[in-house]
């Protein structure tokens, strides 16, 4: 005779769920319940025993296999963060992106160079001058000291650059510098001189002011989705990565 149908035992092994159907006899569900149980019982009693024979049994095999991804995945952003997009070394374009990379470091250590030899040069007219004329009228909303500012915008320019220059941490670098230099550059250039007609207005002075921030922005943008490319840093260390 058949029960009405009811939930499965919540006492059966997984390996039984298949063959419960929903209409067994309650006796039957509680026998079931009791070869379970035995189970685990004969499995605890022979790892005392032979632990050897129950580390190679199908039961412990499927409860370490998920540790072991874990252990092997402990890690996963590292070699992502240090190598080359595949599509951009497969496709060539490795031997344009390196001296692209290069040239944008270098030209960065350059601008981070404020009032004189490295970053930061308090007191100098350079440095003082991107105080009073960038940071005080245009960053004024910024808590704190503006010299502050002033020098954390020639750190991030002059290191992020030679991290950029030399191929290492290069998309970390690489957003720095989008995000903490040139989008605060765009935003001061746009607000103190607007569009200047673009994009198809005379500029006055031939001096076209927004346009080359824009330029180191998507530069960056380029190289933080690209990597640094074969001849770099990273490149060396994606390959240890790659050997373990």
């Amino acid at each position: 005779s058949h029960f009405a149908p009811r939930e499965r035992c919540p006492w059966l092994l997984a390996s039984e769920a298949a063959d419960c159907p929903v209409c067994v006899p309650p006796a039957e569900c509680k026998m079931r319940s009791f070869r379970a149980l035995a189970v685990l019982a004969s499995a605890s009693s022979a790892s005392a025993l032979s632990p050897g024979s129950v580390l190679h049994s199908p039961l412990r095999r499927r409860q370490s296999a998920p540790v072991c991804a874990e252990e092997r995945s402990a890690l996963p952003l590292l070699p992502a963060i240090f190598s080359t997009d595949a599509a951009v070394a497969e496709s060539g374009l490795d031997s344009a992106l390196v001296p692209l990379r290069i040239a944008a470091g270098v030209l960065m250590i350059h601008h981070g160079s404020e009032g004189g030899l490295g970053p930061a040069n308090f007191g100098t007219p350079g440095f003082e001058g991107f105080v009073d004329f960038i940071i005080k009228p245009y960053f004024g909303f910024l808590p704190g000291d503006p010299a502050l500012w002033s020098a954390l915008h020639d750190y991030a320019e002059f290191w992020g650059g030679l991290l950029v220059a030399i191929g290492l941490l290069t998309r970390p670098a690489s957003l720095l510098l989008l995000f903490a230099t040139m989008a605060c550059a765009v935003y001061f250039h746009l607000a103190s001189t607007g569009l200047q007609g673009f994009p198809l207005g005379h500029v006055e002075n031939y001096s076209y002011n927004f346009e080359e921030p824009v330029l180191y922005a998507l530069i960056f943008w380029l190289l933080s989705k690209t990597g640094a490319g074969s001849i770099s840093i990273d490149e060396k260390i994606a390959q240890a990565f790659d050997a373990e």
